[in-house]
């Protein structure tokens, strides 16, 4: 950024040096380059301004604009072969090579803004939204060339119909005002007739086509929205669980609705309301200048078209403090009544009827005094309006009716003129209503923008590899080699892992162990490989997980977690989840391994009842036993259990035991526990203790090493007796 400020910075300084070197000599288009230097140091002072503002891209803009300029410039003075000051051709020369630097410069540092990843922000707070143009037309892409063929056929339409439709209502007064020629000239009554009926014909013409345009924009909008809805669901799945942890789901939805309703409200509002209506003043007040040669009707118009919509905003945003003020007082004497009435009781109590009726007619006399300045202001907002529009007509008649009287201009375009201005400013009327939804679409949109300028922090290798294993039959092993990790946005020192390494055999068992916080679910969330190592390797069948991609390695493994989440849907649905196109026979098999099927059997729907939002209709030990059942139907080689069993009673478990069991005996399994009964048979046990791994073997070398895990088996141990003792002794008679 540095260069570029001194790019721009000298280009400044040269092109006011290059002014007041050719300032002495008389300007000659042709033959001067003041000008030129003139537009260089003006660019390049906006460039400057607009790069401490990190508009990198409008800086960008300014900088091109120069440099065309000076090159059309260039371009002038070559070919008339005029002489021209050498001491200006070189400070030119230099100029350009500055703005070509500064240009080059600022869109380097527009994409390098680009390509931020916003993840390395976590640990400085979250980053200020900032809407560009860029952003805009990257989220209103949709609606101009949208995936369906039908949805770019509806968009040429609604915009052939949105320029039809204005043509209509600009060219209408012109053969309004030949009808005014030929009944002026009563000569020409044919004439007068036809142009007449043609007016109404283009006038009417000219609503149809708008009422074409809304029925081609239902279309537009329908494609849109389903693109843009399409792609945000997309986007969102595609980001890291990192993200997912750090937001609030319920944000996040309404932020994806507001946004897309905002694209909408700034498609409607901005593109075919507000845009049209500029092309319209531009088209006028150019027929003004060209039709008529009354240049003073053109700035005329023009200047009352930008007071009247100045004047419309600010008075709009005055007006809102006046809104504010009435919906509070609203809420508050609904809220005095709603109390008032709830304590009915209380009132009476305490003989209060006079009281609270003056407290209600206080609230009310405050709302009708808000209600009366909305309304007053509104009033003033009208005739204010009403000053600029008439001001302007009748300085339009007036300049109209001179160019009449000097012969410049026909009764006809004393008419058309009249009309023209009426139509101009008919859209402006809502102008205060649509700066307001503008406003709010901004928000909407640059919410929306900045959530999809959200980048995934685990992404897949280029070019993408699948992993091998999923063509192989046999089972694969796991390993996590010198293993050091840490959360994001985690400055703890003893947080995250340190120094893991283990190997799980192919077809052996691995049980892990330890307290709360150790850092045992990391360890499978690595091995999911939802987020990356900072240091180490884990590998899954000797390939290194960030070599392949997420969805390939994630098929290979199968998971029961430590607290199941299911769709608000069926229990078929939920199961099936685990394999979508599994057989009925496979659904059943998988459901009496889990202990299930009985369960469902007792349901009055079945397979269909739905079991609630995230699975609330289950008991804890329903939902882990629908979740054991999903990863028997999905068979993977590699299996992740994390307390798979922990919510269920001790002979359900039990029974589940021996399946996972059998589940377990040819594949790679990797067990995480608290009870330490269930890990009692792995091949290998590891025990975590602060992200460190500070004993492993063997259940029966543990025992004899008389460590942390013996400690923890004895408490288990005696706990378990207690709860024996106490399941065993009568109950009281």
């Amino acid at each position: 950024m540095f260069l570029t400020l001194v790019f721009a910075g000298v280009e400044a300084l040269v092109g006011l040096a290059g002014i007041i070197v050719d300032q002495n000599t008389s300007f000659q288009y042709d033959a001067s380059l003041e000008d030129a230097l003139a537009a260089f140091a003006f660019c390049a002072l906006v460039a400057l301004v607009l790069q401490q503002q990190e508009r990198h891209g409008l800086a960008a803009l300014s900088s091109l604009l120069a440099l065309g300029y000076g090159v059309a410039k260039a371009v002038v003075v070559g070919t008339t072969h005029h002489s021209t000051n050498p001491a200006s051709i070189a400070l030119c020369a230099v100029c350009g090579a500055c703005a070509l630097g500064a240009l080059v410069g600022s869109l380097r540092e527009r994409r390098m803004v680009r390509d931020t990843d916003d993840y390395h922000l976590l640990e400085d707070g979250p980053k200020p939204a900032k809407l560009s143009a860029y952003a805009i037309a990257k989220l209103l892409k949709p609606y101009f060339w949208p995936r369906s063929l039908v949805g770019r056929v509806s968009v040429f339409s609604t915009l052939l119909f949105v320029i039809l439709s204005k043509v209509c209502t600009v060219i209408a007064p012109l053969v309004l005002a030949s009808a005014a020629d030929a009944v002026a000239d009563r000569g020409d009554v044919r004439k007068a007739i036809k142009m007449s009926l043609l007016y109404a014909l283009l006038s009417f013409t000219g609503k149809i086509l708008k009422e074409c345009q809304s029925l081609a924009y239902l279309n537009v909008q329908k494609y849109a929205f389903i693109d843009l809805s399409s792609d945000t669901f997309a986007h969102l799945h595609s980001l890291s669980l990192q993200w997912a942890l750090s937001k609030k789901m319920g944000e996040v939805v309404r932020i994806t609705d507001r946004g897309i309703a905002g694209c909408d409200t700034f498609m409607k509002y901005g593109v075919l309301y507000i845009g049209p209506s500029i092309g319209e003043a531009v088209a006028v007040c150019v027929l003004f200048y060209v039709h008529f040669k009354l240049w003073a009707l053109s700035l005329l118009v023009f200047g009352s078209v930008l007071a009247y919509a100045c004047l419309t905003i600010k008075m709009t945003l005055w007006r809102k403090r006046f809104r504010q003020a009435m919906n509070k007082s609203d809420n508050a004497w609904h809220d005095r009544l709603t109390d008032s009435l709830t304590n009915f009781e209380t009132v009476k109590y305490f003989t209060a009827e006079k009281y609270e009726n003056q407290q209600f007619s206080r609230e009310i006399a405050c709302y009708q005094k808000s209600s009366v300045s909305v309304q007053a202001s509104l009033s003033i907002l009208n005739i204010s309006q009403q000053v600029i529009l008439c001001g302007c007509l009748g300085g339009a008649m007036a300049l109209s009716a001179i160019a009449v009287h000097n012969g410049q201009a026909s009764v006809g375009g004393f008419v058309a003129v009249n009309v023209w201005i009426i139509n101009l400013f008919a859209p402006l009327n809502f102008l205060g209503t649509v700066y307001n939804a503008l406003i709010t679409a901004t928000v909407d949109l640059s919410n929306l923008s900045e959530l999809l300028a959200q980048k995934p922090l685990v992404k897949d290798p280029e070019p993408k590899v699948d992993h091998p294993a999923l063509l192989s039959k046999h089972a694969i092993g796991v390993a996590f080699s010198d293993v050091k990790f840490r959360y994001p946005g985690v400055t703890a020192v003893d947080a995250g892992l340190k120094q893991v390494t283990f190997e799980v055999a192919p077809g052996t068992s691995l049980g892990i162990v330890g307290p709360t916080g150790a850092g045992k679910s990391t360890i499978a969330r690595l091995l999911f490989r939802f987020f990356d190592v900072e240091g180490g390797a884990v590998t899954v069948g000797g390939v290194d997980v960030r070599n392949v991609t997420q969805a390939s390695l994630r098929m290979l493994m199968g998971v029961v977690p430590q607290d199941t989440v299911l769709f608000n849907s069926s229990l078929d649905y939920n199961i099936r989840y685990g394999k979508r196109d599994c057989s009925t026979d496979e659904r059943d098999d998988a459901a009496k391994h889990a202990a299930l099927f009985d369960f469902v059997g007792r349901l009055e729907e079945g397979w269909e009842t739905v079991v609630g939002e995230r699975g609330l209709k289950l008991s804890g030990g329903e939902k882990q036993r629908v979740a054991i059942a999903r990863l028997f139907v999905k068979n993977p080689p590699i299996v992740l259990l994390d307390e798979a069993t922990s919510a269920l009673d001790s002979r359900t478990e039990a029974d589940i035991q021996g399946a996972l069991a059998a589940l377990s005996s040819d594949r790679t399994c990797v067990t995480i526990a608290h009870r330490l009964g269930t890990i009692a048979t792995c091949d290998n046990i590891v025990v975590l203790n602060r992200g460190r791994i500070t004993e492993r073997g063997s259940h029966a070398a543990l025992l004899a090493l008389d460590g942390d895990y013996k400690a923890m088996w004895d408490v288990q141990a005696r706990n378990s007796e207690v709860e024996v003792a106490e399941e065993s002794s009568p109950e009281p008679q």
